[in-house]
């Protein structure tokens, strides 16, 4: 009758998510993100931020599998809550960097696992939506190497994932979760969360739209081609979480140079709209 006990816990709230795109690059020095969570349940090594590798911008999540010996462990980071009607046909992208500790011909041979799962329930339970280890996981060639594993920009791969079924979820978490296998460092960044076009696309083929410096120290050009004559009619800057933070560019030539110095550090989104849609290019802040 005299004994205690406590538990550490994380309350979700149910009200509804953030509206997409949403994207992540890890540029900013908090980590986790705002809003997002991070699952470590031994308290030891989990997902981290480092500036030693990325695939654009100044940074990226990082696990190291290399020193971390407790192989089976399971770290996740997951987004906030994210209102996937909020446009058509959601997908998920994102670029990940792992290379191998044992060569895949060994016997036996060993490999960290990446799932990225979904829950719609408040994070009660999750369903499997990406699952790759092994040579399927691996972004080098060799595929493995006994270093510890830093990449260079060109040993990264963009995965895609078609959130389609899940069109109609309001509140839905995505789950980026490394199964430990003691083998070797993994990397994600430019994590894109998107309708059936993605931020790096044109969703108007008539306007084309150059962003530049990009990183910038906080003056920013847009540059709108339009074929076709129609108006521009407003350029807005969203965060990373969807809110947007600057919309005073409005009835604009096709030069428009924007002040972001009063923002801080990170990954923006910069939306054109034209004819009555919107193409989006990602933008890097640093002053």
């Amino acid at each position: 009758s005299n004994d205690q006990s406590s538990s550490t816990f994380t309350a979700i709230a149910s009200s509804g998510g953030v509206a997409i795109p949403f994207s992540e690059g890890f540029e900013s020095t908090t980590f986790v993100p705002v809003g997002w969570t991070l699952s470590n349940p031994d308290n030891a090594d989990t997902w981290g931020r480092t500036t030693a590798a990325k695939k654009t911008g100044l940074a990226s999540a990082k696990l190291d599998n290399f020193t971390n010996p407790f192989a089976g462990e399971s770290d996740a980071m997951i987004t906030p809550a994210l209102n996937l009607s909020a446009q058509p046909s959601p997908s998920l992208t994102f670029q990940v960097a792992y290379k191998l500790y044992t060569s895949p011909t060994a016997n036996p041979n060993y490999s960290d696992t990446l799932d990225v799962s979904i829950s719609t329930d408040c994070g009660a339970t999750y369903t499997s939506l990406y699952k790759k280890f092994g040579t399927a996981l691996t972004t080098t060639t060799p595929t493995f190497g006994t270093a510890a594993f830093v990449p260079t920009n060109t040993q990264w791969r963009l995965e895609t994932v078609s959130l389609a079924a899940y069109a109609s979820a309001q509140n839905a978490y995505i789950k980026f979760t490394n199964i430990s296998g003691y083998e070797q460092n993994i990397y994600l960044d430019d994590i894109n969360i998107t309708g059936s076009v993605g931020l790096n696309e044109q969703a108007n083929s008539s306007v084309l739209v150059n962003v530049y410096p990009n990183p910038n120290s906080g003056q920013v050009t847009v540059e709108v081609a339009n074929h076709q004559g129609n108006a521009v009619g407003e350029i807005s800057i969203y965060n990373v979480i969807g809110q947007k933070v600057l919309n005073p560019f409005k009835g604009l030539s096709t030069i428009q140079s924007i002040d972001m110095s009063s923002l801080t550090n990170g990954v923006y989104q910069v939306e054109v709209k034209s004819n009555g849609t919107s193409t989006f290019k990602k933008v890097v802040l640093n002053k």
